[in-house]
């Protein structure tokens, strides 16, 4: 009988080593898994930190665009509240433009009218009717300056209340915006 090289090692040797070489393959295949379900672990991981900054970032846009409407809403009851308080205060102009032509003519009337016809003096009357027509000019003079100082204050005060507003919102959209960056 021929021996041969393996007939040579001793079968526990030949046993052994395949055990061992199975274990090693055995161990290397659990091993492989293992790191292919962890990398599918880190994966997923991955995957759910980007969902949840994905979900962050569209929230945060969501709650500036809602900023955003919320100042544009208010500019633009300001600029409604403006042009209703600019068209209010042209009404009270033409009105006070009314009353101080009426006044004017009334003044006028009264003035021209001469004196009174038992005053035999007619130089007196004379200069008296000069004197309250002198007089009736200035004060529809004065009467227009009134009118158009009120309605010069009027335009101003609604310009400053549209612009007030405008940096109310303007300042409570950047305090929002700021809170939401921290």
């Amino acid at each position: 009988m021929t021996l041969g090289i393996v007939d040579l090692i001793p079968r526990w040797v030949f046993v052994a080593a395949i055990a061992a070489l199975t274990f090693g393959f055995l161990h290397e295949s659990y091993q492989h898994k293992t790191a292919r379900a962890e990398l599918a672990e880190l994966k997923l991981v991955v995957a759910e930190q980007k969902v949840a900054a994905e979900r962050t970032a569209r929230l945060a846009a969501e709650e500036k665009l809602e900023l955003l409407r919320e100042h544009n809403r208010k500019t633009k009851e300001a600029e409604d509240a403006f042009l209703k308080d600019r068209a209010a205060a042209q009404e009270r102009a033409r009105a006070d433009a009314a009353t101080v032509d009426r006044l004017r003519k009334q003044i006028a009337g009264f003035t021209s009218g001469g004196g009174r016809t038992d005053q035999t003096p007619a130089a007196a009357n004379i200069g008296l009717a000069d004197r309250l027509a002198t007089l009736g000019s200035l004060f529809g003079e004065s009467l227009d300056l009134l009118a158009e100082g009120r309605s010069i204050i009027d335009r101003r005060d609604a310009e400053v209340m549209l612009l007030r507003t405008q940096i109310e919102a303007d300042r409570n959209a950047c305090q929002s915006g700021d809170n939401g960056s921290k």
